[in-house]
């Protein structure tokens, strides 16, 4: 079974709305739900954004830099509208197929 959760994202009928539709994964199904999400913020941060990205791939440390919490924050907020509702339960079932699939592939024969 494919662990794979593929998703569209479509712009949606008013500004800062999205239409998030599960084109496939494991759970099945195409679940649709609507995004509502202010992209202009992301645009305008982009450049402190994408030098915080360039910044972070030259070292490795286990304390993240303001900068990178920024990122990882803004990574958040991305993530919770649009994995949300039945596409959040089409993400948890393709994260459970991966893990399994996973696991199997580690068996002895």
């Amino acid at each position: 079974m494919a662990s794979v959760i593929e998703l569209e994202v479509a712009a949606g009928s008013a500004d800062g709305q999205f239409t998030v539709r599960v084109v496939r994964s494991p759970a099945g199904g195409h679940s649709t739900a609507m995004m509502h999400l202010d992209a202009q913020q992301y645009l305008d941060a982009r450049d402190d954004l994408e030098t915080v990205v360039l910044a972070s791939a030259a070292t490795s440390r286990r304390i993240c830099s303001p900068g990178e919490q920024r990122l990882r924050n803004v990574g958040q907020q991305l993530f919770e509208p649009l994995f949300s509702g039945p596409i959040y339960e089409a993400y948890r079932t393709s994260a459970s197929a991966a893990s399994i699939h996973h696991l199997q592939g580690r068996r002895p024969t």
